[in-house]
């Protein structure tokens, strides 16, 4: 179980991991969302794990925030942070800001990962450790709003 949340003492945002032993035991490993130089505080949005639990997929701000891959138990990132802004703007091609609500990993390639939200549905992957958007899977009308996905 990972859960994220922003601690009111120090306006940070973190992932805590549990154990869903009988205990509930939390994980000694977390993931400290501080930003770096170039960065402002992130909230986090949504987080997912990848099917064999070894990564999880992190998501801030929907509007200008940052798409990331982690390998939670080494508290290693595995992509540079991917500024959604710029990539958003180059495939919506006006089509309306686009806001992203959610990201999930493919559970069948653990490099890709599925973003949906506001004016936006669509499968990334990781290519040299960024994460970029590929073509549409399906042709879908990008006026939509995507409320939800899973696998």
């Amino acid at each position: 179980l990972a859960i994220a949340c922003t601690l009111l003492n120090d306006n940070s945002s973190y992932i805590f991991f549990y154990d869903m032993g009988h205990d509930m035991k939390r994980y000694p490993k977390f993931i400290n969302m501080a930003p770096s130089n170039s960065e402002k505080q992130q909230s986090i949005i949504s987080i997912g794990f990848s099917l064999e639990g070894i990564r999880i997929a992190v998501l801030t701000n929907p509007d200008a925030g940052t798409a990331k891959l982690y390998e939670w138990k080494k508290e290693i990132r595995v992509t540079a942070s991917c500024i959604l802004a710029d990539e958003l703007a180059i495939i919506q091609k006006g089509e309306g800001k686009a806001e992203i609500w959610k990201i999930t990993s493919d559970p069948n390639n653990k490099d890709q990962v599925f973003m949906s939200g506001k004016f936006h549905a669509r499968l990334w992957r990781n290519h040299s450790e960024t994460l970029k958007p590929l073509p549409p899977i399906v042709k879908l009308d990008t006026k939509n709003i995507f409320t939800d996905h899973t696998w």
